[in-house]
């Protein structure tokens, strides 16, 4: 190579190894993605309220969150695949409670104990189940209801999105305190139990009381009642069955942030940390309280578990006693 080329050269080969270098470092220094698992199916209100959060973390994080559907099971395979990710991936799941807790005791869960191979993060919402009828029934409160029902004990029932879910259990717990044998009508999901509704083809259905706010509006469903100990302060104008006589207050659902138990404890706490920053910001506030008629409730890992723990020991002797088998 000629004298005056090996300088050049050199120089360009320099330039080469410093290009190559800062792609490596910059690749390096990407921050890595956050999976948000959510067990249901896209457009869905699990789903919608996370895409609300994930929205907001990566703020507060300082990494990219991304929402990936896992549907089917009452949520289950969701939180299968949560269990069983290896340590040091930044893996989490925003799910209702019910989603951890009944399929557990119900038996329909399998390949995870979540009380062992999951870590509560955070709490993030709560929001009551109600009592819905269609809009030209003349059930108007819970009195009412509870009238009708005993006016003819045969026909009770109660519709549900689903068998072996919290509004499930809920209605046999109502059944019980007003003495009524009721059925559970077990539906495949709100779509077709809301069509049943509107026309009175089924009498009344347990449902979050948030999701038929729209029917509501359009006087094609009422809400009797919530089954909570309160009011909801984003209804106020609907009564507690407590009001009325019938003292089911178990009708308050949440949702949560779990990741899996190889997590460390400076995973959780950045992520607990966030979700409180995210959920603190007016604009994610207005969406849980506007389009879902959810409470933004934050509340940290340790009484997270402890509410989890609580629901647990409040719902098995309920299905231990329900006979409930999986279909």
């Amino acid at each position: 190579m000629p004298s005056t080329l090996k300088p050049l050269f050199r120089l360009a080969l320099a330039h080469a190894i410093a290009l190559c270098g800062g792609a490596a470092l910059a690749q390096q220094s990407q921050p890595t993605p956050v999976t948000m698992l959510v067990g249901f199916a896209p457009g869905g209100t699990s789903d919608a309220v996370a895409r609300v959060l994930a929205q907001k973390l990566p703020e507060y994080l300082k990494q990219p969150v991304v929402v990936e559907n896992r549907t089917g099971a009452l949520g289950t395979i969701a939180l299968r695949e949560l269990a069983n990710t290896p340590a040091g991936k930044p893996v989490f799941a925003l799910m209702p409670f019910s989603a951890v807790v009944f399929p557990a005791l119900t038996g329909m869960a399998s390949g995870y104990d979540p009380l062992k191979d999951l870590k509560p993060v955070a709490s993030v919402t709560s929001y009551p189940l109600g009592l819905v009828v269609g809009g030209d029934s003349k059930v108007r409160t819970p009195t009412d209801l509870v009238n009708s029902l005993k006016a003819a004990p045969g026909d009770a029932q109660f519709g549900t999105a689903g068998a072996g879910g919290h509004n499930h259990f809920l209605g046999l717990q109502l059944a019980k305190v007003i003495g009524v044998e009721a059925t559970i009508v077990p539906y495949k999901g709100n779509g077709p139990l809301i069509t049943d509704l509107i026309p009175g083809h089924v009498a009344a259905g347990l449902m979050v009381a948030g999701e038929v706010t729209p029917f509501v509006k359009d006087g094609k469903l009422r809400i009797v009642g919530v089954l909570t100990a309160n009011r909801s302060p984003l209804m106020p104008d609907v009564p507690t069955f407590a009001e009325h006589g019938f003292p089911v207050t178990a009708g308050e659902a949440w949702y949560g942030v779990w990741t899996h138990a190889r997590a460390s404890a400076g995973e959780v706490a950045q992520m607990q940390d966030a979700v409180s920053k995210a959920l603190a910001t007016p604009e994610v506030q207005q969406s849980l309280i506007e389009k879902f008629a959810m409470q933004p409730d934050f509340r940290p890992a340790a009484q997270t578990e402890k509410r989890l723990q609580a629901d647990f020991e409040q719902w098995a002797p309920v299905i231990k006693a329900s006979g409930f088998k999986p279909q």
